[in-house]
């Protein structure tokens, strides 16, 4: 029986387990992966050890690091010009924080409007006199959102939520769904989601 599961068969999660192995492997050395981490982590560690892999100090050669925010962002990062070997692997790809805190991505968001802005607006789309075009079915919330647009007319650039009236819930509270992906290589890039 190939059981399917939001799409996703059995057969694809074999798949993408053995691809995962491979991945792993790469970073055998003589059977053993080399690991490191600045965190203490039981389950993590309990882990790392049941696999008979290899614990080794950061500044040993190492094939997989797991790293705080804060280390990841000082051990690689432009100043200190460190690059990952094709052997090596970290558990969050290179300035992961950029698009993962709020502050950061509407700083990102903002300058890369500025950059585009000649160009064209890449968030939204204009009409011929310069004002923003929406879909037709949300009068009420776009009258709304002109009356607040009037009232705030300066130059700061806004990120507009919608409030969904009957939100799916889980066990009578509403969620929020994060999607994690698998980046096993940069070059050439790579990605299981």
């Amino acid at each position: 029986m190939n059981v399917v599961v939001f799409g996703v068969s059995e057969t694809d999660v074999c798949v993408f387990l053995r691809s995962v192995c491979v991945c792993v492997c790469v970073c055998v050395m003589a059977g053993k992966v080399k690991w490191v981490t600045d965190m203490e982590k039981s389950v993590l560690i309990t882990n790392f050890e049941k696999r008979g892999w290899i614990q080794v100090t950061d500044s040993d050669d190492w094939n997989f690091y797991w790293m705080s925010v804060q280390t990841i962002r000082s051990v690689i990062s432009v100043d200190t010009g460190y690059r990952l070997t094709n052997d090596q692997m970290v558990n969050h790809f290179p300035n992961h924080y950029e698009l993962t805190r709020k502050d950061l991505m509407i700083k990102n968001i903002k300058s890369y409007h500025k950059d585009l802005e000649k160009e064209a607006s890449p968030l939204a789309e204009k009409d011929e006199s310069g004002k923003y075009l929406y879909l037709a079915g949300f009068q009420s919330e776009l009258l709304a959102f002109d009356r607040f647009v009037a009232a705030n007319s300066g130059k700061e650039a806004y990120i507009i939520s919608l409030y969904i009236d009957n939100p799916l819930l889980i066990g009578g509270k509403k969620f929020d769904l994060r999607l994690y992906v698998l980046v096993t290589s940069y070059r050439p890039l790579k990605c299981y989601m």
